[in-house]
C-alpha cells in the first residue's frame, strides 16, 4: 500500500509539472511509465526520424519485435496515404496515433497494445523481453518453461510430448467464449480455451524446446480455425492439437487424427489461407511412424500387445486400412484376448477408422 501511495503522489506531482509545460505526449508517456512501474512491467519507448516509407516500416517492425510501448516519429514531408497506420497494424498489435503537423513535417506518437499471445511468442524468441509480460503472464510463462524442462528426445519425440501434454491437461471451451479463452493465459490458468490458445501454446512450447513450428490459419469444416505446421527433417506437416482433444473431454484419451498430416488428407476437413506453406511430409505421421496401422486382425493384436502389456498406464490407439472391425463385440473380444482388465473403447465398427483403448 505504501508503494502505491508513493506512486500516486509522484504521478500527481509530475502530472502537474507536465501539464504546466503543455506537453500532452510527454504527459501520456509519463503516466504509462508510472503504470508500468506499479504493474512491475518494463515500459519502453523509442525516438526516430524518417524521410521515406521504408524507414518508417522498418522502425515499426523493430518496435513491435521489441514490444516497444511508444514510438515517437519525426517525419519530413508527411503524407497520410503513404504513412497509413493500417500498414503497421495487425492482429498481433493494435496501434493508436496522435501528433502535430507543421507545414509538411509532422511529429506523431504511436502507442502499441499487443495481443498477449504475441508477447509470449516474442519472449520465447528473445528472453530479454521477459519483463514485458504482466505479473500473471510471467507466472504462466514460468509454468510453461518448467514443463518444457522435462521435454527431451528427437524433434518428433518432443513434438509428440508437447501434443500429448496439451491434449491431456486442457479442455476445449464449449460454453460462452470470452476473449480470455483465446489466450495462452486463459488456457493455462483456467484450464480451457479455443483453437487460438491451443495453437499458440503448441508453438510456444515448440519454440522453447527447439522444434521448428508456426501457426496456420484457415477454416475447419467451413468455420474459422487455427492450427500448427511443424518442420521435421526438411518436410512440413500439419498438426491440429485442438481437433485431437476429445469433446466432451475424455480423461486419458489422446487422439492423433491430425498429428503430422499431409495436405492431401488434411484438406478433406481443413482449408488453409492463401500463402500457407505446403505440407507434403508423410514419414512422421503418427500412425505411419509408430506402425499403428492395422490391415488385419493380427495387426490389431500386435499393436495392442505392444501398447497394453507391461505398462503403468494402459492406453492404445490405432487406425485400420483395408480391414474392418465389424462390431463392437468383435473389438471387445480382440482386446480381451490381449488384456484382461476393464477397459473403455472408442471407434466406429463397421468402417475403416481410428480406435482407442483406455484402462478404466
Amino acid at each position: 500500500m505504501k508503494r502505491i501511495i508513493t506512486y500516486i503522489f509522484t504521478a500527481t506531482l509530475l502530472f502537474a509539472t507536465t501539464v504546466r509545460a503543455d506537453n500532452a505526449t510527454g504527459c501520456m508517456m509519463l503516466l504509462n511509465n508510472i503504470k508500468a512501474s506499479i504493474d512491475m512491467v518494463s515500459f519502453t519507448s523509442k525516438q526516430c526520424e524518417v524521410k521515406d516509407q521504408n524507414a518508417w516500416l522498418a522502425a515499426a517492425r523493430e518496435a513491435k519485435a521489441s514490444l516497444c510501448d511508444v514510438m515517437n516519429v519525426t517525419f519530413t514531408n508527411f503524407d497520410e496515404d503513404i504513412y497509413d497506420i493500417d500498414l503497421i497494424t495487425s492482429y498481433d498489435v493494435s496501434i493508436n496515433a496522435r501528433g502535430t503537423m507543421s507545414g509538411k513535417d509532422a511529429n506523431i506518437t504511436y502507442t502499441f497494445v499487443y495481443n498477449p499471445n504475441y508477447k509470449y511468442l516474442r519472449v520465447s524468441e528473445n528472453s530479454s523481453l521477459y519483463y514485458k509480460l504482466s505479473i500473471e503472464e510471467r507466472r504462466v510463462w514460468d509454468k510453461i518453461k518448467k514443463v518444457c524442462e522435462g521435454i527431451q528426445g528427437t524433434d518428433y519425440e518432443k513434438e509428440k510430448q508437447i501434443h500429448d501434454y496439451i491434449v491431456a491437461n486442457y479442455t476445449y471451451t464449449t460454453g460462452a467464449i470470452q476473449s480470455r479463452s483465446h489466450t495462452v493465459t486463459g488456457l493455462i490458468e483456467d484450464g480451457e480455451g479455443v483453437c487460438e490458445a491451443y495453437a499458440t501454446l503448441f508453438q510456444l512450447m515448440c519454440n522453447i524446446s527447439g522444434v521448428d513450428c508456426r501457426i496456420a490459419t484457415g477454416t475447419l469444416n467451413g468455420a474459422d480455425h487455427m492450427w500448427n505446421i511443424v518442420k521435421l527433417d526438411g518436410q512440413y506437416y500439419n498438426v491440429d492439437v485442438t481437433s485431437d482433444d476429445p469433446v466432451p473431454d475424455y480423461e486419458g484419451r489422446v487422439r492423433y487424427t491430425f498429428f503430422n498430416i499431409a495436405d492431401t488428407e488434411f484438406s478433406k476437413t481443413h482449408k488453409a489461407d492463401e500463402g500457407t506453406v505446403k505440407c507434403e511430409g508423410t514419414t512422421y505421421n503418427y500412425y505411419t511412424y509408430s506402425n499403428h496401422i492395422a490391415h488385419s486382425k493380427e495387426d490389431v493384436v500386435r499393436i495392442l500387445k505392444e501398447s497394453l502389456e507391461n505398462k503403468d498406464y494402459i492406453y492404445a490407439n490405432f487406425k485400420t486400412e483395408g480391414y474392418v472391425i465389424k462390431t463392437k463385440q468383435e473389438f471387445l473380444d480382440i482386446v480381451g484376448s490381449v488384456y484382461k482388465g476393464k477397459v473403455g473403447i472408442a471407434g466406429e465398427p463397421g468402417e475403416e477408422g481410428e480406435y482407442f483403448v483406455t484402462e478404466l
